[in-house]
């Protein structure tokens, strides 16, 4: 399963009103889980938070932001991008007025041709989906 990666530099004086607003580019497929990493120096003065087209993706509460200082916070999604633009946005915005501060973004997509473990439910024993399936999930939900 791919894992895509991205750095988030949000200038000093970000206003919450006006956050940075920045777009990353990822392939059609399932989001499942990922990370936010908050460095130290954040000091709560910072947040962030994910969209696909309109829908806010992370954190799961609409309108929250993650928000920290030196904390790695894990995020489960079932987000599927099948429509384009196949992207992400991320909204942040930085209060402080000395320093500008990064934030770290990883998360893990489920393509048709690099589909994870998908497995058939309600079996006994798991059993590895054949690519037939995959694509079904993938492409048609």
């Amino acid at each position: 399963m791919p894992s895509f990666s991205f750095q988030i530099e949000v200038p000093k004086n970000t206003p919450r009103t006006a956050p940075l607003e920045l777009e990353h580019k990822i392939p059609s497929g399932i989001l499942t889980e990922g990370t936010v990493v908050i460095p130290e120096g954040h000091k709560g003065l910072t947040g962030l938070r994910l969209f696909y087209l309109t829908k806010q993706i992370a954190p799961a509460n609409t309108g929250g932001y993650f928000t920290g200082n030196a904390t790695e916070i894990p995020v489960l999604m079932n987000t599927r991008i099948d429509r384009s633009p196949f992207q992400i946005v991320s909204e942040s915005w930085n209060t402080d007025t000395g320093y500008d501060h990064t934030f770290l973004v990883t998360f893990n997509v489920k393509t048709a041709g690099n589909p994870g473990q998908l497995t058939k439910r309600g079996m006994k024993r798991r059993k590895r989906l054949s690519d037939r399936e995959i694509r079904e999930i993938v492409e048609d939900g």
